[in-house]
């Protein structure tokens, strides 16, 4: 009975020391098609509409905080949505202070708009597009993607976002803001994935050099 206690606290130890040697990794979700909890901003006959016409999946981020790896604990943050699927994250985001490795953002036209002013303000923000509009001008304000502040664009699919996260290449280059390492460890993530692949857009280059 002694031997196999030790030999607990010893794979408790190691499960410790594995948790301590993980970096964090931040990363701001504006969006309720990600981390929105369908029947607290969607009514009944309305989530169907959503899954048809604008990609809305149930079996989202809803309720997840982390998403862990050997090397990483990525840290979700997320606002907090009102009945009609809005949030005031974008108006109190303070990015001066408190800079995410990561905004992963919605594309209506007042997310947009926000993510523009970022854009303007030059606040080195690396932020993915998460839209129907996945490879293609808004159609509702005509602009690109990299044209709104967007760096990367990414198909508007979970499982995508899941494995961009999970995916220890891109989180490492993320957070050193090194446009080539960024460059290629998207294209090793397209090259294994069997989504649709992650755009690296121009405003990448922008971002990477205001650091």
């Amino acid at each position: 009975m002694k031997r196999k206690m030790n030999l607990m606290n010893m794979n408790a130890g190691t499960k410790g020391e594995k948790e301590m040697d993980r970096k964090s990794f931040n990363v701001l979700i504006v969006s309720p098609y990600l981390t929105g909890c369908a029947y607290e901003w969607l009514t009944n006959e309305n989530i169907e509409v959503q899954m048809e016409q604008f990609g809305f999946d149930p079996d989202n981020l809803c309720g997840i905080k982390k998403i862990s790896s050997e090397a990483y604990e990525v840290i979700l943050h997320t606002p907090q949505w009102d009945g009609s699927g809005c949030c005031d994250a974008i108006s109190t985001l303070d990015l001066e202070r408190n800079m995410p490795d990561l905004i992963i953002a919605g594309a209506t036209e007042s997310v947009e708009n926000g993510m523009l002013e970022y854009k303007k303000c030059d606040t080195g923000a690396i932020v993915a597009r998460y839209s129907i509009f996945y490879g293609e001008p808004s159609r509702y304000t005509g602009r690109t993607a990299d044209e709104a502040g967007y760096a990367l664009d990414l198909p508007k699919s979970v499982q995508a976002v899941k494995e961009l996260l999970s995916y220890v290449p891109i989180l490492d280059v993320i957070k050193s803001r090194d446009l080539k390492k960024i460059i290629a460890a998207t294209a090793s993530l397209n090259k294994i994935s069997q989504n649709d692949p992650v755009i690296v857009t121009s405003y990448m280059a922008e971002v990477c050099s205001s650091i």
